[in-house]
C-alpha cells in the first residue's frame, strides 16, 4: 500500500517568489536574481509539498515602490536561509558603489540614529542621521554586509540605542567616539547613560586570532614555556582585547599574574580606512553646508571641533 495522501494531497499553488522553489527561479523580485534557479526548497514550501500540494508557478510580490534590484530591502533577504549567499549575489549583480550606497540608506531607516538624540541637542539630529549614512556608504562591501546581519540578528523590538551600540562596536572610530562623547562631564545625562556601554565589554571578537597573535609574539622570547596564557576575552575597547596571563620567574615558584593588551586582528587595516573615512564625512559636511543644505548643517559652525579647525576661538562659554 502506499502513503496515505497528505491534507493538501493535489492542490495546485502558486508561491510568492521571496521563497526558494526546487527547479524554479526565485528572484526575490529583484533583477540581480532573475535567472536564480535553486535547488531546495524553503521550510514553507517543503512543508507544504510534504502535505501534498503541487506547486504550479511562482507569485510576483508587490510592495516595491519603484520596481527594479535597489529596491529589493535587506529585511526579504537576510531573515531567509542562505541568507549570506544572497546578500553576496546582490553585492556581484551591483555596482558596489549603488549596492553600498542603498545599504547604507537602509541601516540608517532601520536604526533611526536621529532617535537617540534628545531635545537638548535636536538641533543635531540632521546632522547625525546623514553623517552616519555618509560615513556607512563609504565603508568596505563586505565589512557593510556583515554590519547588515549583526543588525538583523538583533531582536526587532530592539531600541534605537541598542542598534547604534552594536554598530559603533564595529568600527573603532565610531567606537572611539561614542567614548570620548560619553567622558564630557557637561553632556546631557541620558545621552552619557547608554554611550557609557562603550567603555567596556565583549563584543565578540574571536579569540582564535588574538590567542595566535600572542603566540607569535611570545615564540620571540625566551619567556613562551613559562607563560600560561588564559584563553578568554576579559574584555574589548575600542582597538584592543585585554587577555589575562600568568608566569613563573626563573628565580621563583611563584606565580606572577598579568594582562596582555592587545590589538584585535584586522584593526590596522580597519583604522586606515575609516580615518580616510572621516576626512570624507568631513568635506561632505563641509561641501553641503556651503552650498546644498546649508540650514540642515548650520549648527556645525557654532560646534567648537568646527570653529578650532577654522582658527576660531572657542566661545566663552567653552573656556573653563
Amino acid at each position: 500500500m502506499g502513503q496515505p495522501a497528505g491534507p493538501l494531497a493535489g492542490l495546485p499553488l502558486g508561491v510568492k517568489d521571496l521563497e526558494d522553489t526546487a527547479g524554479m527561479v526565485t528572484s526575490y523580485g529583484s533583477i540581480p536574481f532573475k535567472d536564480n534557479r535553486v535547488e531546495g526548497d524553503s521550510i514553507q514550501v517543503a512543508r507544504l509539498k510534504a502535505a501534498g500540494a503541487i506547486v504550479v508557478g511562482k507569485l510576483i510580490p508587490g510592495g516595491w515602490s519603484d520596481g527594479g534590484d535597489k529596491n529589493m530591502t535587506l529585511g526579504s533577504i537576510t531573515s531567509r536561509r542562505n541568507s549570506s549567499e544572497k546578500l553576496k549575489a546582490m553585492a556581484a549583480a551591483m555596482r558596489d558603489e549603488a549596492f553600498i550606497k542603498h545599504v547604507a540608506q537602509e541601516i540608517v531607516e532601520r536604526t533611526q540614529p536621529q532617535r537617540a538624540i534628545p531635545e537638548a541637542y535636536g538641533h543635531y539630529r540632521s546632522v547625525v542621521r546623514d553623517g552616519i549614512e555618509f560615513f556607512l556608504s563609504q565603508v568596505d562591501r563586505h565589512r557593510l554586509m556583515e554590519l547588515v546581519v549583526s543588525q538583523l540578528k538583533l531582536d526587532p523590538e530592539t531600541g534605537t540605542q541598542e542598534r547604534l551600540l552594536e554598530l559603533a562596536k564595529r568600527f573603532p572610530t565610531l567606537h572611539k567616539l561614542g567614548q570620548i562623547i560619553a567622558r564630557n562631564p557637561n553632556i546631557d545625562p541620558v545621552v552619557k547613560k547608554w554611550l557609557i556601554h562603550l567603555e567596556n565589554g565583549c563584543y565578540g571578537t574571536p579569540l582564535d586570532g588574538i590567542m595566535e597573535r600572542i603566540g607569535d609574539q611570545l615564540e620571540q622570547t625566551d619567556n613562551r614555556d613559562r607563560v600560561q596564557v588564559q584563553p578568554a576575552i576579559l574584555s574589548e575597547a575600542s582597538v584592543g582585547a585585554v587577555i589575562a596571563f600568568n608566569w613563573n620567574q626563573s628565580s621563583s615558584q611563584d606565580r606572577t599574574e598579568g594582562v596582555f593588551k592587545i590589538l584585535k586582528p584586522g584593526i590596522r587595516r580597519h583604522l586606515d580606512e575609516e580615518l580616510l573615512i572621516l576626512e570624507k564625512t568631513a568635506a561632505f559636511f563641509e561641501e553641503n553646508r556651503h552650498k546644498k543644505r546649508p540650514e540642515r548643517y548650520s549648527p556645525l559652525r557654532q560646534s567648537p571641533g568646527y570653529r578650532c579647525l577654522h582658527g576660531q576661538p572657542p566661545a566663552a562659554a567653552e573656556v573653563s
